[in-house]
């Protein structure tokens, strides 16, 4: 994984990845002095957090966990269209 390309963005993903709200089940770790952020999986963060409201451009992985795909559709068409949303599940899923 490469550096973040500045103090600037450092200091912002640091921001989004405190003020998610949710947990943090892998890395979190921040380095500041070499401008690197260890890849981060955060569970369920809140879902008007500034990282799940803007884009990311980092190493950071948020995961909001649902049972039904009507559940997903209701989510998604709450917000502005997502830039991207990926399905992890063992039930294929059509559109």
């Amino acid at each position: 994984m490469g550096k973040i390309i500045n103090d600037f963005h450092v200091k912002r993903l640091t921001r989004l990845m405190q003020t998610a709200g949710g947990t943090i089940v892998h890395g979190g770790k921040i380095r500041t002095d070499i401008k690197y952020i260890e890849p981060t999986i955060i569970v369920e963060p809140n879902m008007d957090s500034e990282l799940m409201t803007d884009e990311i451009f980092g190493p950071i992985l948020p995961i909001i966990p649902f049972k039904t795909v009507e559940e997903v559709i209701r989510i998604i068409k709450s917000k502005p269209k997502p830039l991207a949303v990926y399905y992890f599940g063992n039930d294929k899923v059509n559109p």
